[in-house]
């Protein structure tokens, strides 16, 4: 249950697999059959969603070679950002995201390269998410679920549109912050899915692939998975 809510690890499946052997060991066949259902939901959503992995250092004809990308959540922590912005796949980055960026710092700065477009100071309406590279669309209030506070924003770029996002950690309060996540991401489906055109959605979703919530996610607004590898 806790995996295809997306609260904990895909490690859980692993576990599944170690309970069902138990269940049927110890001839307890209600519990297996429910065991051995659990487990292939969540097999079954890891197999259903899968991801593309892209190559990790493209050939110099590719042209995706040409924009590289670039999303880190620094977690409040300066130190780190600055190690982020010493990365030399970041220096080349044509547009880069940010998730939980210490408030006053000064990512003109940091991240030469990037188009600065506006002035990239960290907003407290949006968790500390930041891009560069990008101009950021105002006000962005469809990446909302309580008012003031925005989850994520929006960007166009050259060619597409980009989404930047935080959700919130599903592990917060009695289950509050599970409820709050997932209507994030139910709002970041209705949002990218009337956007026309191409989109790119990166940030730090909080989430598991086994997720329900991302599943639909994916549906709704028509996104593939991918990774760099």
């Amino acid at each position: 249950i806790l995996a295809l809510v997306g609260a904990w690890d895909r490690l859980i499946i692993l576990f599944g697999i170690v309970g069902l052997g138990a269940f049927w060991l110890g001839k307890w066949r209600v519990m297996t059959v429910l065991q051995g259902v659990a487990v292939l939901a969540l097999l079954y959503l890891n197999v259903r969603v899968p991801t593309d992995y892209t190559p990790l250092f493209p050939k110099k004809s590719d042209p995706s070679r040409q924009y590289v990308m670039a999303w880190a959540n620094i977690h409040d922590n300066r130190l780190a950002l600055k190690s982020l912005a010493m990365l030399p796949e970041v220096k080349k980055a044509r547009a880069i995201g940010l998730g939980e960026v210490p408030e006053f710092s000064n990512l003109q700065e940091l991240f030469p390269a990037a188009d600065q477009l506006e002035s990239a100071t960290p907003s407290k309406e949006t968790w500390g998410v930041e891009t560069l590279g990008c101009r950021v669309e105002k006000p962005n209030g469809d990446l909302s679920v309580w008012q003031g506070r925005n989850f994520g924003l929006k960007a166009r770029c050259d060619g597409f549109t980009l989404f930047v996002l935080h959700l919130q950690n599903p592990t917060r309060g009695r289950g509050e912050g599970l409820r709050i996540r997932n209507l994030e991401l139910a709002v970041l489906a209705e949002t990218v899915a009337k956007e026309p055109g191409p989109v790119l959605v990166m940030g730090d979703f909080n989430t598991t692939p086994s997720a329900l919530p991302l599943y639909s996610l994916l549906q709704t607004a028509n996104l593939k998975r991918v990774a760099c590898g």
